[in-house]
């Protein structure tokens, strides 16, 4: 794991349980003294020098990392943390609030658990409200918010349709 960011320190965690062997390149984002004794508890390598240059085979594939010091790291594979920046520029320019995310500390479009913004008819579902929205969780979300339309769309047309009963 290529540190970038806090979320670095999680997402080595996180790879301990897919392979035997996590190194953690902390030079970009050094763990502090708590995350770095978790690290270590479960066993991840922290490397603190840092990376100068990431190293491919001729044929193209990932052959590790060179260190400040020349050292070369065999890798099998990189991970880099993104940067999560939610695509809400129009719902943002309809009003909507906006929360700060635990943990990101960035601001995402709020929703309700069906997926209702606070823009009256609107909704939202996906990684544009939940940065940790995989597919399957978008999907769901996605039938939640169109069930929540559908249901708004019933009572606007009952309400209309019970106004017209009464002035007929």
């Amino acid at each position: 794991v290529l540190a970038s960011s806090e979320l670095s320190q999680h997402q080595a965690q996180m790879l301990m349980q897919w392979s035997p062997t996590v190194t953690f390149l902390s030079a970009a984002a050094p763990p502090n003294p708590e995350a770095l004794r978790m690290l270590e508890a479960r066993g991840v390598l922290v490397e603190g020098r840092a990376v100068v240059s990431v190293d491919a085979h001729s044929d193209g594939r990932l052959a590790g990392v060179t260190l400040a010091d020349g050292t070369v790291v065999a890798l099998d594979a990189l991970f880099v943390s993104p940067t999560l920046v939610p695509h809400d520029q129009l719902l943002r320019s309809l009003g909507a609030d906006v929360a700060v995310f635990p943990r990101l500390e960035t601001e995402w479009v709020a929703v309700d658990p069906m997926g209702a913004t606070s823009v009256p008819g609107v909704y939202a579902a996906g990684n544009v409200v939940n940065p940790m929205a995989t597919v399957p969780l978008s999907l769901a979300a996605g039938s939640m918010a169109g069930m929540a339309i559908n249901g708004s769309l019933i009572e606007a047309e009952t309400a209309e349709a019970l106004a017209l009963a009464v002035s007929a």
